[in-house]
This record gives structure tokens, C-alpha cells and sequence, in this order.
């Protein structure tokens, strides 16, 4: 059986890093991770990369960002997604 955790972060790169050691120290053998950043200025991505090499070869660590995308023509701030994963 695969545990998937999925994480929200907003501008919390300390507190995903404490999380993401705590799950790294679990006895489950086979998990992932999804992080989910919603327009962060503070982005957890260097955090995320850090984790990468330390994890076990059956776990996945994904990265989604939602980045703000302001559109020519209006004031309004549009959402963007994109993805980093291992």
C-alpha cells in the first residue's frame, strides 16, 4: 500500500522542512509527497531539492507551484501552475 501525504504551503519553507524530516524519520516503506505552493513569495522549492537525494528509491516527492500571473490587459492576478518533480 502507497501513503501519499499532500502538503499546502504558503510562504513556509522552515515548517515544510521540519515536516519533511519528520515523515523522512516514519517506518513507512513505500509513500510520496506532494507539495502544493499557492502563490508563495517565500517558495519552498530549495527545500524540496534538499529532500530529493535523502529519500528512499521508492519514494516520490513532487512539487506543484501556483505562481501569480498578472494579464496585460487587467489589473487582476491570474493563477499559473507548474511542476518540479524527481
Amino acid at each position: 500500500m502507497r501513503y501519499s501525504f499532500i502538503i499546502p504551503v504558503y510562504n513556509r519553507p522552515e515548517e515544510l522542512q521540519e515536516l519533511l524530516e519528520s515523515i523522512m524519520r516514519q517506518s513507512l516503506g513505500d509513500y510520496e509527497v506532494i507539495v502544493v505552493e499557492d502563490g508563495s513569495t517565500r517558495t519552498s522549492e530549495e527545500v524540496i531539492q534538499r529532500f530529493i537525494p535523502r529519500s528512499i528509491p521508492s519514494t516520490i516527492i513532487r512539487y506543484l507551484m501556483v505562481a501569480p500571473l498578472v494579464h496585460e490587459t487587467s489589473e487582476r492576478t491570474m493563477p499559473r501552475a507548474t511542476t518540479s518533480s524527481s
